[in-house]
């Protein structure tokens, strides 16, 4: 597979747990991006992996080469209302030098949460982070908007 600059990508696979902690330090770039999310890497790996190791977790990675340039994870489980099992994307970030090639990943998921037998999709979107690009996106693939979240630090 190529990107738009004609260089290889590797498939769009999942990961496994013993990789959480390049992927993790992978993620750690999208402090860079927000204002709303810091990583803390050990925590992360150990948080993620239990999740991984449940089988309610996956994740997957793209690569150029040996490089991670993108990942995109979700949690799977029923609603907490209605019971409905439901793929909630806990992270989409892609490297800025490959952005574009993001809706592999989105793909990905999807067809990966639908295979696994969810019945509904719920994805983050963060108000500082290409609000207005994922909205349409999300909007244009069927999502609706349905809450926002509010924050205090304490």
């Amino acid at each position: 597979m190529l990107n738009k600059k004609g260089k290889h990508i590797s498939m769009i696979r999942t990961a496994s747990v013993d990789e959480l902690g390049g992927i993790i330090r992978f993620m750690k770039k999208f402090e860079d991006t927000t204002d709303h999310v810091k990583v803390d890497i050990d925590y992360a790996i150990e948080s993620y992996g239990r999740l991984m190791k449940r089988g309610v977790l996956t994740v997957f990675v793209m690569e150029e080469g040996d490089k991670i340039i993108g990942s995109l994870s979700f949690l799977k489980s029923p609603s907490m209302n209605d019971g409905i099992l439901t793929a909630v994307e806990l992270w989409w970030f892609m490297d800025p030098e490959h952005r574009g090639n993001g809706l592999q990943l989105f793909d990905a998921f999807e067809k990966s949460a639908r295979d696994q037998g969810c019945k509904r999709f719920a994805m983050i979107h963060m108000v500082d982070s290409f609000p207005d690009k994922l909205e349409s996106l999300y909007k244009r693939r069927g999502y609706g908007l349905i809450e926002k979240h509010y924050v205090k630090e304490l």
